[in-house]
């Protein structure tokens, strides 16, 4: 079965991630002893949120749908982050929960599905 390269299905399954696996911040993926690894590896059990886009795209064969996938949903990711921050800072920022990356994922895919992208 092929794997949706639709920004709201990406970014579904990077909710998905985060939600079920787990999320991190720092790095795009951490093993089960928070070892830094890449978002691809079969090892990685964390995601931050630039992560488990990298990681919901993967399975996407055609490699310039893969890119424009990635591209178009961390484009509704940044245009979800509340101003000022980017997705990384504010994924990344002192105190921030899983639950707030979630809900931030939750606006990004209402956006890519209204076509604001």
């Amino acid at each position: 079965m092929a794997v949706s390269s639709k920004p709201e299905r990406v970014l579904a399954r990077a909710k998905n991630l985060l939600a079920n696996r787990g999320w991190t911040q720092g790095v795009f993926a951490r093993d089960k002893n928070g070892r830094e690894v890449s978002a691809g590896d079969s090892k990685a059990t964390r995601f931050c949120i630039n992560g488990a886009i990298d990681r919901a795209c993967r399975g996407i064969k055609n490699g310039s749908a893969r890119a424009a996938a990635w591209s178009k949903a961390a484009d509704a990711v940044q245009r979800a982050v509340p101003k000022p921050f980017g997705a990384v800072g504010y994924n990344d920022a002192t105190g921030r929960k899983r639950k707030e990356m979630i809900a931030l994922l939750d606006e990004a895919i209402k956006l890519a599905k209204a076509g604001q992208l």
